[in-house]
């Protein structure tokens, strides 16, 4: 499926529970909110999303047990995005980059992901709600190549999988 450029909200369960493999957006989206469960349960394979997204809501892909790879798009116009609870829960997604313009994360916004190996956020300011990274057992690495902040509230990063943080050098 081609989302239309015009879309500026994918509702709630829009996609749930579909046979849909593949999602793409045409350029220039002007896509800025992604609902609750919006493609959870789907056999999407990759997904790219694109740039002009300011928040993307709890569970949006939940047990998609096809999704390999989640991008996201960046560009110097792009605003800043809130990610909410369980992005990718139950998916076996294994790398996740953020761009800069990512820079919040709800209460277990990267959670019970069992593949997930290594993740990259590339803002400079952010900020975790709780329980963030909390049962992702393959977990290794969280990298914070360009953050001058990092605010935690609530135990913002659950810390009991022993992974490595790396951190901007000073």
């Amino acid at each position: 499926i081609v989302i239309p450029s015009t879309v500026e909200i994918i509702d709630a369960e829009c996609f749930f529970d579909s046979t849909l493999q593949k999602v793409e957006f045409e350029p220039n989206s002007k896509l800025k909110i992604i609902g609750v469960n919006a493609f959870s349960y789907s056999y999407l394979h990759d997904v790219n999303l694109p740039p002009s997204l300011t928040r993307i809501n709890g569970c949006p892909f939940t047990n998609c047990n096809n999704l390999k790879s989640l991008k996201f798009e960046y560009s110097e116009n792009s605003e800043k995005c809130f990610v909410d609870s369980n992005l990718v829960l139950f998916s076996p997604v294994n790398h996740l980059v953020f761009p800069a313009n990512y820079v919040s994360f709800g209460n277990c916004a990267i959670n019970m992901c069992n593949q997930l190996m290594l993740i990259e956020f590339l803002g400079d300011d952010l900020t975790f709600l709780q329980d963030n990274f909390k049962n992702c057992p393959k977990l290794i690495a969280v990298s914070f190549p360009n953050a001058n902040k990092v605010t935690l509230y609530n135990k913002g990063i659950d810390d009991s999988n022993k992974c490595s943080y790396f951190f901007k050098p000073y």
